[in-house]
């Protein structure tokens, strides 16, 4: 385990992965982290001159129970150190914000709230990013099902007739 690596399982809330989940998610550095030690964690990649590569959600909800899981990737540049951290949620829990911390987690914060539904405490812009304000529902949940009968229209692909209307 590296320096930093110690450091960061050292913080209330973060434990590491066993080292299958390191391998398989290609990453040197695998963690498992409470929502309430993000915000520690990411001052802690800053001060070390990490950046923040990402953050997605997934729906890992089943029949059999599970949540949301944020994940969270920093590196740093000239050397690959890739850190995962990944925050399993309640369907309803919120997870606190990091754009005071990193500033490109602005738009990716928005994009899990806008495609399942998490809300980010204390963002300082939490709309939808990519569908439109009035829209219901969060469509990368495993359980939504579209309200506009005509969507589908819009999905469609296009006629061979269609295509040469351009």
């Amino acid at each position: 385990m590296t320096e930093l690596a110690g450091r960061v399982t050292s913080l209330d809330g973060i434990s590491a992965a066993d080292d299958d989940a390191v391998l398989a998610n290609g990453c040197q550095h695998v963690y498992h982290s409470q929502s309430s030690a993000i915000r520690d964690a990411a001052r802690l990649f800053r001060d070390s001159d990490y950046h923040l590569e990402h953050i997605t959600c997934l729906d890992l909800r089943s029949d059999e129970g599970g949540g949301l899981r944020l994940s969270y990737q920093f590196n740093v540049h000239g050397t690959s150190d890739r850190h995962l951290l990944l925050v399993d949620l309640a369907p309803d829990a919120h997870a606190p914000t990091i754009v005071d911390i990193f500033r490109g987690a602005d738009w990716y914060e928005r994009e899990a709230f806008d495609m399942h539904g998490v809300v980010i405490d204390d963002h300082p812009d939490l709309r939808r990013l990519l569908m439109p304000e009035d829209y219901t529902g969060h469509p990368l949940l495993k359980d939504f099902a579209d309200a506009d009968p005509e969507r589908h229209i819009m999905a469609a692909p296009m006629s061979e007739e269609d295509e040469g209307d351009g």
